[in-house]
């Protein structure tokens, strides 16, 4: 496998532990047409730092925000922790759309409000995923190529899947 999605390292590390089981997406502004697509049923989680915020954060999480933070990742190396399945794929189209979800994420209200907000005309999408843990991280080379805001990043090294998962 060398397809990842990106997602905040603190959504990531609370994903490895259970307690964080869906993804909200819009589109990133690399993406075409600035618009997301669920092009893939498996994917590994690629860790990012860039718009993650403590506020972001629901106040339980804050902890695994600060401990996150304080471990920046190697410039030239990444660390794949986990990988993800999914199990459906909505749109969602206000707030209280989101209440049954309430228990499956660590983010904040702002933060949820703030994504509906921005940019309405967009559909938001809530990805529903199993997640899969490596009993060890696997490194990988970490190349400018994939930076900036886009959902989906094909990696240069191959990580296999089997053999190498629990459940999380």
């Amino acid at each position: 496998m060398n397809i990842a999605l990106k997602e905040w390292a603190v959504v990531i590390a609370a994903m490895k532990q259970g307690i964080h089981s869906i993804l909200l997406r819009k589109g990133g502004l690399a993406d075409k047409g600035q618009e997301f697509r669920m092009e893939y049923s498996r994917f590994l989680l690629f860790p990012t730092y860039e718009h993650q915020s403590d506020a972001m954060i629901a106040d339980p999480y804050k902890v695994l925000y600060r401990e996150i933070s304080a471990n920046p990742p190697s410039p030239t190396e990444l660390s794949i922790e986990c990988w993800a399945e999914v199990i459906d794929s909505i749109v969602i189209k206000d707030l209280s759309s989101l209440a049954p979800f309430s228990k499956l994420h660590i983010w904040s209200e702002e933060y949820l409000k703030m994504r509906l907000d921005y940019k309405p005309e967009k559909s938001l999408h809530l990805i529903k995923t199993k997640v899969f843990n490596f009993p060890y991280p696997q490194k990988v080379k970490n190349l400018t190529r994939y930076g900036g805001c886009r959902s989906w990043v094909k990696l240069e090294d191959e990580i296999s899947l089997d053999d190498k998962k629990t459940p999380g």
